[in-house]
C-alpha cells in the first residue's frame, strides 16, 4: 500500500511542489548490494540505478566542492559513507557510466584490516542470532525487544545501537567480541582496503576521498577532546599519508555531532562537513562549508525521490509543530 500510495502521488507530480532550488542537496549512500540483511538492508542496485538516472536528468551533480556556486539547474552531490567492497563491485560501474563525482568517506580501522566497523558488525551478529533462534543479551541492561527471525532484525540492531553507541569503543568491542565467541562468528562483509583505494583513485579520477573517522565512533558520546582530536583530526593524517592525496572533507558517523566534536572539526584542516538529515546552526567561523545529507534507502523509487525532495522532512516537521504545546 505504501509503495502504491507514493506511486499515485509521483505520477500527479506533487514531488516537484516540494523542490526548494535554492538549496542544494547532498545524498548519502552507504550499501548498494543484492545481498539479503535484514538488520541494515543495502539499497537495491536496480533503484540506486535508477535514483541516480533520474537525478543526472534533473540536477547537475558536481563535487562537494563546488555546490554553492552558480547553475541553470539546481545541484546536487553525491557521497558514500563507511568503504563497503560493493562500492567498488555494484555502485562504480554505474556511477561510472554515468560520469558523475562522487566523495567516498572511509573508515581508516576498516581500509586497514578489511573488516567493518562495530556498527556493521553488530548488524551482522543479530542476523546470526535470528538465524539460530538466539537472543542478544546485554549485562545489566536488558534490550527491551524480542528478536524474531524474518520479523525485526533491523529494529533490534537498530535498538542495540542505541544502547551501545555511548558506552566508549572498549566496552563496545568487549560485548561485540563476547559475541562473536558466543555465536563463534566471523564471516562479515568485507571493507574496501588501502590497495583497493589507491587502485580506484588511479582509475577513476571523479572520486574524491573523505575522511569518516578512525572507527566510526559516536561523535555525541562522553569522549574526551583527545580522543574526538585523534578520530577527527587523525584521521585525515593517516588518510593522506596512505594514499598521497589531500583530504578537505569529513563524514560524521550517523551524522551526530556534539558541542565539543563540533569546536574539533572546527579546528581541523577539512573543508566540506557532512552530517546527516540536519546541520547545526552558527558554525563555520573558519570558513568551512556545511552540509546536511539525505539518506535514499526505500526499496521503492518513487518514494526515494519524494524523500530527496524533502517529503519525509516537511511531514514530520508538520507533526512535530501540531504535537507542540
Amino acid at each position: 500500500m505504501r509503495k502504491l500510495i507514493f506511486d499515485i502521488m509521483f505520477f500527479l507530480g506533487i514531488h516537484r511542489l516540494l523542490l526548494r532550488r535554492s538549496l542544494p542537496i547532498v545524498l548519502c549512500f552507504h550499501r548498494v548490494s543484492y545481498e539479503h540483511s535484514p538488520a541494515y538492508p543495502p539499497l537495491s542496485p536496480d533503484i540506486f540505478k535508477k535514483v541516480l538516472n533520474y537525478c543526472s536528468q534533473r540536477f547537475n551533480i558536481v563535487d562537494l566542492g563546488e555546490l554553492n556556486g552558480e547553475s541553470h539547474r539546481p545541484k546536487m552531490a553525491i557521497t558514500f559513507d563507511d568503504g563497503f567492497y560493493d562500492f567498488i563491485t555494484v555502485a562504480l560501474p554505474i556511477i561510472e557510466d554515468l560520469k558523475v563525482p562522487v566523495s567516498l568517506n572511509i573508515i581508516v580501522s576498516c581500509a586497514n584490516d578489511g573488516q567493518p566497523h562495530w556498527t556493521q558488525k553488530m548488524s551482522c551478529l543479530v542476523e546470526r542470532f535470528a538465524e539460530l533462534g538466539l537472543q542478544p543479551h546485554m549485562e545489566h541492561q536488558p534490550i527491551g525487544v524480542r528478536l524474531i527471525r524474518g520479523k525485526n532484525e533491523e529494529k533490534v540492531a537498530l535498538k542495540l545501537y542505541e544502547l551501545l553507541r555511548n558506552k566508549g569503543l572498549v566496552s563496545i568491542l568487549h560485548i561485540i567480541e563476547k559475541w562473536e565467541k558466543e555465536l563463534n562468528f566471523y564471516d562479515y562483509t568485507k571493507m574496501i582496503s588501502w590497495d583497493d583505494l589507491k587502485i580506484m583513485l588511479k582509475k577513476y579520477p571523479f572520486i574524491k576521498i573523505g575522511s569518516h573517522t578512525i572507527n566510526h565512533i559516536s561523535l555525541i558520546g562522553d569522549e574526551s577532546k583527545e580522543v574526538l582530536a585523534h578520530e577527527i583530526i587523525d584521521s585525515a593524517v593517516i588518510i593522506q599519508n596512505q594514499l598521497n592525496v589531500k583530504i578537505d572533507r569529513f563524514a560524521s558517523p550517523n551524522g551526530a555531532y556534539s558541542n565539543q566534536s563540533l569546536e574539533v572539526i572546527e579546528q581541523s584542516m577539512y573543508k566540506f562537513i557532512q552530517f546527516t538529515d540536519i546541520k547545526p546552526s552558527n558554525v563555520s567561523r573558519t570558513g568551512k562549508e556545511y552540509f546536511s545529507r539525505c539518506y535514499p534507502r526505500f526499496s521503492s523509487l518513487s518514494e526515494n525521490i519524494f524523500y530527496i525532495y524533502g517529503f519525509h522532512n516537511f511531514v514530520n516537521r508538520s507533526i512535530f509543530k501540531f504535537r507542540k504545546p
